[in-house]
Parts: structure tokens; sequence; C-alpha cells
């Protein structure tokens, strides 16, 4: 018996009540150095304890220099939308990012992703140190250009795990003293050719990320693999369930359930309805603020 089916008799013996499974996502490091055989394993795991729905989507993250092989492959065992960590267009952006993919290998692999999927995400990042709002253009401009079915655009994370040394971060907390001008210029130039859906997030004829819907939308997931997390509802209790044992969980009380619910939704286009009244931003302009001050006016 593997992890998977562990894990959902242990489930099944709470009490928990599955619905027919609508995504599976592989991400969160580089899944695209697994084999094959080893995918083709996980997806069989999945089919064999849950049921699914006939259009589920299959997304999986990839790195810049994939085969055509091993992406007509994924195809074939059912993947059916890829996500693809760009990051930049420019070499300089690249590399003082530490990443060893080429501009060349990325429209290469973005021109193989095309011959078997039709829809796939463009993964992006900005403030990244010395970025000028030139570059930034540039990049938006290849966007366009390219023409992909959704655009995922982050502003970079500074944490105590950062890989940069202390110059670059705080050149990176530099850039953020003007990160309201990338985001501005970002929103502005996407949404003349996207559907600006979610705070980062971009589709072009509804194809957004579902799986990530149901993370906004306070859904149950499941998660598998290191440091993975699931979020629960067992017996009328929400609950984090860290890694694959049933018994390592916290209980989220219903205060903050509310808060995570309202903040989750308010990051994206549609809102979410509060007393019979739907409430959403008007824009993503400093968002963060809005979210805070409208957590206030409801007490949360």
């Amino acid at each position: 018996m593997d992890q998977l089916s562990i894990f959902k008799y242990d489930l099944i013996n709470t009490g928990y009540r599955f619905d027919k499974v609508g995504t599976i996502y592989f991400g969160g490091g580089t899944p695209s150095l697994m084999s094959l055989s080893f995918v083709e394993r996980i997806l069989e795991s999945i089919y064999e304890n849950f049921e699914t729905l006939k259009n589920i989507e299959i997304s999986f993250e990839i790195n810049p220099d994939l085969s055509e092989t091993y992406l007509r492959d994924l195809k074939k065992l059912g993947i059916n939308r890829i996500s693809i960590g760009v990051q930049s267009f420019s070499t300089f952006g690249l590399r003082i990012m530490g990443r060893i993919h080429t501009p060349s290998q990325i429209f290469r692999t973005i021109n193989n992703i095309q011959k078997f999927f039709d829809n796939y995400n463009i993964d992006m990042l900005c403030l990244y140190p010395y970025q000028t709002i030139e570059s930034l253009k540039q990049d938006l401009k290849t966007i366009v250009s390219i023409a992909s079915p959704h655009v995922s655009y982050y502003l970079m994370d500074i944490d105590k795990k950062s890989i940069y040394p202390l110059i670059l971060l705080r050149k990176i907390q530099k850039q953020y003293e003007i990160s309201d001008h990338f985001y501005n210029t970002i929103c502005d130039i996407l949404s003349e050719h996207y559907e600006h859906y979610e705070v980062s997030n971009f589709a072009r004829n509804g194809l957004y990320c579902k799986h990530n819907l149901k993370y906004w939308y306070y859904f149950d997931y499941i998660g598998f693999g290191p440091s993975a997390v699931s979020k629960l509802t067992i017996n009328n209790e929400v609950l984090r369930v860290h890694g694959s044992n049933i018994k390592d969980y916290e209980t989220i009380n219903y205060a903050d359930q509310l808060r995570e619910k309202f903040m989750l939704a308010l990051r994206t286009k549609w809102g979410i309805i509060v007393n019979g009244k739907l409430l959403k931003l008007k824009n993503f302009q400093n968002y963060n603020t809005k979210i805070l001050e409208n957590l206030a006016i409801y007490n949360l």
C-alpha cells in the first residue's frame, strides 16, 4: 500500500467525505526533474484511489530547458496544462536571479509547449536587483507577442532563506520602494490583452488556473511531498494537515477561517459575499492595504 492509499484510508476512518478530483497540480520545487515513469506512477496512484472529473485539469511546472520528447510524453500521460518558470526574458535578469537557462532555451521550450498544449502559463518575476522599468516593459512586450493563454507575475520575495548576498537583498528592498510603479505597469500593459482575474494572474479566453481558484475560494485540497500541507474539513472542523500524517494537524478556528476566506477571495476579481452583499476591490492597486482596511471594517 503506497503513501497515498494509507492517507486516504486514514481519512476514511475520520469520516471524511471525498468529492471527485477536479484538479491535480505538480508544483512547488521542480517536478520536471522527475522521470516520466515516476510521474506515471503518481498519476496511477491518484486514479486508483480517487474518482476524477472527466474534464480534470492536470498542471505541471517545468523549467525552460526541457526536451520536446519530455513534453510530448507528458501530454501522453494526460497532463493538459503546463506552467513554465520563465522569470525573465533578459539574460541579465536570469543571471542575477541565479537561473541557469537562457532566453533562447525559453523560446525553444515555449515553441515546443505550443506543439502539444493549448493551455499553458508563463510564470514571471519582477523587482529583481537592478531591474529597470524599461527592462520590465521589454519582458511585457515579449509576453504579449507570445500570446500565452495565462500569465502569472509575482514580486520577488525577501526572506531569511534567500540565496542572495546582503548587497543584493538591500537592492531588492530598494526596489520595493517603487514596487507600485512596477506593479501598475504590469497591470496596465497586460490588462489590454488579458483578463486580470487575480492579483498576480492574467488569463485569455477564461483559461483561469482552476487549481488555484480552489485555494482562493477555500476549497479542501490534499498535498503530498516535502513540506506539503492539506486543508481538510472533517466533522465540521477545518484542519491544516502537515505531510501525510493525519495526526499531525492544527485546527483553524472560526475567526481565522473567516479571515482567510476574506483575504483570499478579495485577491480575485469576483470578491466575496459578506452579509448578503458582494464585496470586491475596484482594482488591485495597493491591494494589501485595501484588504487590511476591509478586514478592520468587518472586525476580522
